[in-house]
């Protein structure tokens, strides 16, 4: 058993213990920081550390931060110090991913290629921040000074911090915040599950207070209400009446490439799959003392080969997609450049058509998971930067334990194919512009002809998946995603993903239907026992191994770059592809 495999299966287990996990952690060369929600998992919290080398005649230094659910580890790489920049270059953060989301609206807002964009212009209620002197986590005002919760956890009051405006003068007060929730529920998209899911009700108790209310208790909404993904980021209601029309009350349209939030920076240009543009809003509550970026530049760059030459030339100061490994290995000991692997809450996954033939068939469900070469994909397309997944949720995540790992047996799939009578073909999407799906899909198709079954492959936009994938009638037979969860609470993984309620609206692509799974995940939500509760999630993690809606290709280590002069922010398990801009500076 190799150290990765020996990790997933001694953190599977229920009762690891923080020595244990300290120990293997160490053999990967992760840092107790990249492991705390882990450790806090097994009744304990990290030490704290980020962990540098040094290469050729630079030294490393590498901080942390984290929001939302998860920390960042730094293990990172340097050579020498990057060239200085002069003039309005040195107060500008030009960053880049591969890829455009389909929407900078927070209300919608649902993936990770934008997230660098949505810290600049919104800000959260609350948060939660990571604490690296001792490396436990804490729920930490936003724009929430103070909250109460009620002792039956049904009522949420938010006393709202005084004197922040939007970036368009209005002022932010219990009214605003209250529309902002009753937007995203109007809309109910993606994210708004967590309101509508439990029915959230807001109320204006005075200008500065909010009541939220639930009509069911969530053992964890707090980690909701704290997480990035959390559609509670006020947008100004002037803006959305001025650019509401008949037929869209919401001015969805308008805030799709456009936003005015209370965020330390104000868009002022979008070029449709090129750039976004962002300048330092006077107003921002929090101040301009200190050292900050004057400019935020998020660009659009889908070959990850030209963004490091961009990166190399100065010309960039972050790739914060996760790098390709030949690119990342090309990257490391470079003069002026700092790489940096993060643990991730990220996974890639197959999703497969359970309604839609031939993948509505267990059997080629199951025949389709046999055919695929996961220890392949991990060694020669990932170069490990990604370990294997045995289970359905993540470590850590309640409801991870010990399953079978899944390996590629071409006659266990044969097998399969012919109890289901099947012999023709399937197809399979992927998002355009990635290295890795790409070559995936290149692997998997040629594995499958080999035993006679005819892989047919698409590249689509994200905008274009999204789309097709909401409805049932155009959905894919299969889909090709990286995905990670809300939070650190189970449901924000089984609700989405195979509640059958979806879609429209969550991530259920497969288009699985099971009773049995929406009674666990409704009764696991509510359970205040946290014992009764994880075997809730595992009976549910069984159930779902069994019925295979989807192919666990692997959990994805982050491989990300920056010129070595970046301060301040960096990627972290539970931000991923992003930084918070505000804390950003080059020094």
């Amino acid at each position: 058993m190799n150290e990765e495999e020996e990790f997933l299966k001694r953190l599977a287990g229920k009762r690891i213990s923080r020595r244990d996990l300290l120990e293997i952690a160490g053999k990967l060369g992760l840092s107790a920081a990249a492991i705390a929600p882990l450790l806090a998992a097994c009744g304990g919290t990290a030490t704290p550390a980020a962990t540098a080398t040094t290469a050729a005649t630079g030294t490393a230094s590498a901080t942390a931060t984290a929001a939302a659910t998860g920390t960042a580890s730094a293990s990172a790489t340097a050579a020498g110090a990057a060239p200085a920049l002069t003039g309005e270059r040195a107060k500008t953060f030009v960053q880049c991913v591969g890829r455009e989301g389909s929407t900078i609206d927070p209300a919608v807002y649902w993936q990770a290629e934008m997230t660098t964009v949505m810290y600049a212009m919104y800000d959260p209620l609350i948060e939660s921040v990571w604490h690296p002197e001792d490396g436990t986590f804490s729920v930490e005002p936003g724009l929430a000074e103070s909250w109460e919760i009620s002792p039956d956890n049904l009522s949420f009051t938010f006393h709202l911090k005084k004197g922040v405006t939007f970036q368009d003068g209005e002022p932010y007060n219990a009214a605003a915040q209250k529309f902002t929730f009753d937007r995203a529920i109007g809309i109910n998209q993606g994210p708004a599950y967590m309101l509508t899911d439990v029915n959230a009700k807001t109320e204006v108790v005075d200008d500065y207070t909010l009541k939220l209310t639930l009509d069911k208790p969530v053992a964890l909404y707090l980690q909701w209400l704290a997480g990035s993904w959390y559609p509670a980021k006020p947008v100004s209601p002037k803006a959305v009446k001025d650019h509401a029309t008949a037929s869209d009350q919401w001015a969805q349209d308008w805030f799709k490439g456009n936003g005015v939030g209370t965020g330390p920076y104000k868009l002022d240009e979008w070029v449709p799959n090129q750039q976004y543009t962002l300048s330092k809003y006077d107003g921002y509550w929090k101040g301009w003392n200190g050292n900050h970026m004057d400019k935020i530049i998020h660009r659009i760059i889908p070959e990850m080969s030209t963004a490091r030459m961009l990166l190399q030339k100065g010309d960039l100061d972050a790739i914060l997609e996760p790098l390709p490994p030949t690119d990342f290995q090309a990257l490391v000991g470079q003069p002026g450049i700092v790489t940096l692997k993060t643990p991730s809450i990220l996974l890639n996954v197959i999703q497969m058509h359970c309604q839609k033939a031939p993948t509505n068939d267990i059997n080629v469900r199951k025949g389709l998971a046999a055919a695929f070469d996961y220890q392949a994909a991990i060694n020669n397309i990932y170069g490990g930067l990604a370990v294997a997944n045995p289970s359905d949720f993540l470590p850590g995540w309640e409801g991870h334990h010990d399953l079978p790992e899944p390996k590629k047996d071409l006659e266990a799939a044969k097998k399969f194919f012919q109890t289901a009578n099947f012999s023709g073909s399937v197809d399979l999407i992927y998002i355009e512009g990635g290295e890795i799906f790409r070559r995936i899909a290149e692997m998997f198709q040629a594995d499958l002809a080999s035993i006679g079954v005819t892989l047919n492959v698409k590249p689509v936009s994200l905008a274009t998946m999204f789309e097709q994938e909401n409805a049932s009638e155009t959905a894919a037979t299969m889909v090709m995603i990286p995905w990670g969860p809300d939070n650190t609470d189970s449901y924000s993984i089984a609700n989405i993903l195979w509640n059958s309620k979806f879609p429209p609206g969550g991530i259920n692509w497969s288009l699985y239907k099971n009773p049995q799974v929406d009674d666990i995940i409704t009764k696991a939500t509510v359970e205040p026992d946290q014992a009764k509760r994880t075997q809730m999630w595992e009976q549910l993690d069984q159930i779902i191994s069994n019925d295979v809606p989807w192919i666990v290709i692997a959990d994805v280590v982050n491989g990300n770059a920056f010129r070595s002069d970046i301060k301040g922010s960096l990627p972290s398990m539970s931000r991923e592809w992003s930084i918070k801009p505000y804390d950003i500076y080059r020094g």
